[in-house]
């Protein structure tokens, strides 16, 4: 290590996940396929904020003494926060955080919405089934068949 690598990266620390996700233009937990220079390639398995594909390709300074991202273990999933760099994405080490972080702010897990839509239609179906039942048996109090 070189006496300039020593004070090249720090970063900002407190700040809470969610005001890092607020001030990002996208994030997302992903793992990393391939690095071609300063191009990261990541496998997008969850977006988290933003409009990403399934590939989402990252630039980033060339090492960590310059704050680029580091490279974790092999198809080990990492958080990223993004910032739009022309018409792709850029991030470093100061952006870069655990899949658990990021996935503890996800307001919309997969599946939530078909989960609820489902608690609606059985909750419906049990109301329309009471409804019926008290509607027959006050039809028999009554002598109405």
């Amino acid at each position: 290590m070189a006496a300039g690598d020593a004070l090249a990266c720090s970063c900002a620390a407190g700040q809470p996940i969610s005001q890092r996700i607020d001030a990002a233009d996208a994030a997302f937990v992903g793992r990393l396929l391939e690095v071609r220079g300063t191009s990261y390639v990541y496998d997008n398995d969850r977006t988290i904020k933003g409009e990403l594909g399934e590939r989402v390709v990252v630039t980033s300074p060339g090492s960590a003494a310059q704050c680029g991202l580091t490279r974790p273990p092999r198809d080990e999933l990492v958080g990223l926060l993004l910032t739009r760099a022309g018409s792709g994405w850029a991030s470093s080490l100061c952006a870069q955080t655990t899949a658990a972080e990021l996935l503890s702010v996800d307001d919309d897990p997969p599946g939530q919405r078909i989960r609820l839509a489902i608690g609606v239609v059985i909750l419906l179906a049990v109301l329309g089934y009471s409804l019926l039942r008290l509607r027959r048996r006050r039809q028999r109090e009554l002598g109405v068949d």
